[in-house]
């Protein structure tokens, strides 16, 4: 923790045992700090001035209007049970990963420090199924270990829930996860902090470190103004290794498909940094390693960083890249669309067991199928059945009508681009070069 600042002092035990809040109190003979002052002070420490995201986050800071009452004594509710421990990943690439459960970036190395600042997500039902418990469960979170070998992880952050009747819960949590012995505290589960509301589009920050063998969690709601300061007593078994950071999104309790991830808005870490005791070593999210969740034979997510920052965002239905060929088989899959030009729609695949119909520009090659009942003038033929989905475009279109297909080959171009469109015929993302989006039957 920064020492030019003075030193700590206890505030108050919390309802928990060995959690303990704390405040940070000027040098001998300075004046006292301010709510503003306090919380850049403690929040940035060795990280301020260190770079321009940090400098403006400390600006923002200080020209809030913080409450009298701004600094809380968190009252905990540990949630026995529910653990946000990185499942085994599987690696794509030098620096991509897959997993069931975290989306998002991690840096190895020897930490002390991890900071970030985001808005909370919104979160919705999705098209996936849901959860063991019936709903979908997310969290957002930063935090120290917990990856690279690691068995224990300092963590604090938002969860975001969404049950079957689209009834959205957002609360913000700490967990210092070891694995449970005899004399583990209660913080080594969920620990919800029931005193501090949030609702969706709060910009919350993060500061996790480690000093003296103690763990340190600072949390904080800036449009709520208010924050808490805690030290913990470390759980038995946790190394303080500092071998990991990490700015997550989270399919908590090891994932996908036990906890089903809810649709959500983007995640944009907009400052997200860490640094060993000193500050002497910085960590940046867009150096590290990139971790995306997988479930249902798809990326349920997709990552991007950049300097000091990065964005988690959900991939809804129907934009599922695959590789340049794939196979659709219609008694376990649905297709949504696939497009061979920016804004043409190539290909459309109905959710109906019966039948397929499929429209194709002459340039795709379908495998075994003869192109026949081509369409006129700018639009498409009337559906058949009801049930059928319309789509129009702008260019005529060959109409293919297969009757009960079992199996379904499609390849089409390497530098082919993409449009994805959703149940409603509306566009949802454009991209390239996969070819075919199969979505599994909820």
């Amino acid at each position: 923790m920064p020492q030019d600042i003075g030193s700590f002092s206890a505030l108050a035990e919390t309802n928990i045992s060995g959690a303990t809040a704390i405040q940070w109190l000027p040098k001998d003979g300075d004046k006292p700090l301010s709510h503003a002052e306090a919380i850049a002070s403690e929040l940035l420490g060795p990280l301020d001035g260190a770079d321009g995201r940090v400098a403006a986050l400390r600006r923002r800071l200080l020209d809030r209007d913080w409450p009298d009452d701004a600094r809380i004594v968190p009252r905990l509710a540990p949630q026995v049970g529910v653990t946000h421990e990185l499942t085994s990943r599987e690696q794509v690439t030098d620096t991509d990963f897959t997993s069931n459960n975290w989306a998002g970036s991690t840096i190895a190395g020897t930490w002390a420090i991890a900071m970030g600042t985001w808005r909370v997500p919104a979160v919705s039902i999705p098209s996936t199924p849901a959860g063991n418990d019936g709903g979908w469960d997310s969290s957002s979170w930063v935090g120290i270990d917990g990856a690279y070998g690691s068995s224990d992880v300092l963590q604090a952050g938002v969860q975001q829930s969404v049950d079957a009747n689209g009834s959205a819960t957002y609360i913000p949590w700490y967990e210092w996860f070891a694995p449970e012995v005899d004399g583990s505290p209660a913080y080594i589960f969920q620990t919800n902090i029931e005193n501090m509301p949030i609702e969706p589009g709060d910009e919350v920050f993060a500061r996790l470190a480690y000093q003296n063998g103690q763990g340190f969690v600072m949390f904080g709601n800036v449009d709520r103004g208010l924050y808490f300061n805690i030290q913990l007593a470390p759980p038995p078994g946790a190394s303080l290794n500092g071998n990991s950071l990490e700015w997550i999104v989270e399919a908590p309790n090891s994932g996908e498909p036990g906890t089903s991830l809810p649709r959500f808005t983007p995640v944009d870490f907009s400052v997200a940094v860490g640094s060993n005791a000193d500050g002497t070593v910085g960590a940046d999210p867009n150096t590290g390693d990139t971790t995306n969740i997988s479930a249902f034979g798809r990326s349920l997510t997709s990552v991007t960083t950049a300097m000091d920052s990065l964005t988690v965002n959900y991939l809804d239905a129907g934009f599922f890249p695959l590789p340049g060929s794939a196979v659709f088989d219609h008694t376990t899959q649905q297709l949504a669309a696939v497009s061979r030009a920016p804004g043409n729609l190539d290909l459309h695949v109905l959710e109906r067991p019966e039948r397929v119909e499929r429209r194709l520009l002459p340039a795709a090659r379908v495998g075994g199928v003869r192109p026949h009942h081509p369409a006129v003038g700018g639009g498409i033929p009337r559906p058949r059945k009801p049930g059928s989905v319309r789509h129009r475009v702008r260019q005529p279109r060959v109409v293919h009508v297969l009757e009960r297909p079992r199996r379904l080959e499609l390849t089409c171009g390497a530098s082919t681009n993409l449009t994805c469109i959703n149940a409603e015929g509306s566009p949802v993302n454009t991209v390239a070069p996969p070819d075919l989006f199969p979505r599994p039957r909820p």
